[in-house]
């Protein structure tokens, strides 16, 4: 839920008081998306990983990746060795690109 409120109170900020975009004025922003649960299926929440996704998309935002982190119940994240590896793939791939 706390992603939730974070997401649209973050979105509200992007409107001018009349409630259109000024956001779109801009250029597209890099986003990679990153959930975390405890269930070892990463598939479990795949529609609202697509809709956040689409939402931002929407928003003007390229979003460059959605990124599910599962099984979080199995151990701290930072005890994954896994997790590092990923986690720099993925800023590698945002400081990379032109």
């Amino acid at each position: 839920m706390t992603q939730k409120i974070f997401t649209d109170r973050w979105l509200f900020s992007q409107y001018s008081p009349r409630f259109s975009p000024h956001f779109k004025d801009r250029a597209a922003k890099k986003l990679v998306l990153v959930f975390n649960q405890g269930n070892p299926d990463s598939g479990l929440f795949q529609p609202y990983y697509d809709y956040t996704k689409n939402m931002f998309q929407l928003l003007g935002f390229d979003v460059k990746g959605v990124h599910v982190i599962a099984g979080m119940r199995n151990g701290s994240a930072h005890e994954r060795k896994d997790l590092h590896t990923v986690m720099k793939d993925i800023g590698s791939s945002l400081v990379s690109e032109q």
